[in-house]
């Protein structure tokens, strides 16, 4: 059922089980990624009623204790056991039975998918790749803000264009059937490579510090790489950025002003087409949003820009939420409905491969983080930019 807000799913959902509203919430989160036509909105409210109300139902004391990653050896969970496995590949030590097992799995499952299977090599645990994602979509502001994608590379992916298929009928009238219009986004194969040496030390850390550590790795490398494609990708051989990805026009998706003032700001917004406005949201760089942005006042010298009361959320202009991203260029601003773009992680793709062929000598382990991963505009007229000239 699609919700149209936060009270409506309160009241229908508020006295499911716990157990269903977590299993909800993951097929929510499958489908986001899985499926471009999924309706965000209904999700958003969806989401929203679920974690009030289990914030709100007693937790349940007789569950079994967290585990370690190194207790969840014994456990027979397949995902806890490739993860165990993983820490035990990191550190070089030698597997049990059961991570021998997940980890032959992995690589049979790697090899099935064309990816390198040699022993040195290991796909990064699922968990640990969310964990990945969820700490540089908070570094990078536009990185939290467009859609995901884990499929399979050089697939069309069809995106629903935002049009209405609603017509007024009088009695004794034929109907056309519309066809629904779509945009269709070809995902491409690129490789991301990172590779740092870092110090033989790691090899003695506790597991959870380890995988914090190279969760860290990931994050700063390999997913900055991909937060800064998102906005200036060339598309050759890396995603394909928002600025270089759209055929500009001046008055038709873009204005240029040598003076920002709160009616440029208007314009922006009013170039975008259908309704993608009403998600749309604000993006520029630190500098931008200082000397300009915050500066903005209307013909009554108030303020446009709003503050906000709430820690950790946007501030706004004009209503709209305005997101600090230093990957966007100074003098330029970005508005749109950002998740009509899509990054595309390619599954198993994103693996460690550990070389000690250093530590003799140097006393260092070298990680390499290879990936697959692309990104495209999704539809273009989701999209408008501001440009302030010197």
């Amino acid at each position: 059922m699609a919700y149209t807000s936060t009270a409506e799913a309160y009241t229908a959902l508020k006295a499911v089980p716990r157990e269903i509203l977590e299993a909800r919430t993951e097929n929510i989160k499958n489908e986001v990624r899985s499926n471009p036509s999924f309706d965000l909105n209904g999700a958003k409210f969806e989401l929203e009623a679920i974690k009030q109300i289990m914030n709100e139902q007693p937790i349940v004391t007789n569950v079994a204790p967290m585990l370690t990653a190194a207790e969840t050896r014994t456990q027979g969970d397949p995902k806890a056991e490739y993860r165990s496995a993983f820490d035990t590949f990191v550190q070089g030590r030698t597997f049990t039975a059961d991570e021998q097992s997940a980890f032959d799995h992995m690589r049979e499952t790697r090899a099935d998918a064309g990816f390198n299977t040699t022993d040195n090599t290991a796909a990064i645990p699922t968990v640990m790749l969310d964990e990945v994602i969820a700490k540089a979509r908070k570094q990078h502001a536009i990185l939290g803000l467009v859609r995901n994608f884990s499929m399979p590379s050089y697939i069309d992916v069809p995106i629903g264009a935002d049009e209405g298929n609603a017509v007024w009928h009088q009695q004794g009238q034929g109907i056309d059937s519309k066809v629904v219009g779509t945009s269709g986004v070809h995902f491409k194969s690129n490789e991301i490579v990172s590779i740092r040496s870092v110090s033989k030390s790691v090899d003695t850390l506790a597991i959870d510090a380890l995988e914090s550590y190279v969760t860290d790795l990931m994050s700063q490398d390999v997913m900055e790489a991909i937060a800064k494609a998102v906005v200036v990708g060339t598309g050759d051989g890396q995603p394909e950025g928002i600025l270089t990805g759209i055929e500009w026009e001046e008055g038709t998706n873009m204005v240029t002003t040598d003076a920002l003032g709160w009616r440029d700001v208007a314009v922006a917004l009013g170039l975008l087409e259908g309704g993608y406005s009403t998600g749309a949201v604000i993006a520029c760089s630190n500098k931008t949003f200082w000397q300009w942005v915050v500066t903005l006042h209307d013909d009554n010298d108030r303020p446009v820009w709003t503050a906000s009361t709430q820690e950790g959320a946007p501030s706004h202009v004009l209503g709209k939420p305005v997101y600090v991203d230093d990957f966007v260029p100074d003098g330029t601003i970005l508005v749109g409905a950002f998740d009509y773009y899509g990054v595309n992680i390619v599954p198993d793709s994103m693996a460690l491969e550990v070389s000690r062929d250093s530590s003799f000598k140097n006393n260092l382990i070298d990680y390499k983080f290879p990936g697959i991963v692309d990104g495209k505009v999704l539809v273009p007229e989701a999209f408008a930019k501001l440009v302030i000239e010197d």
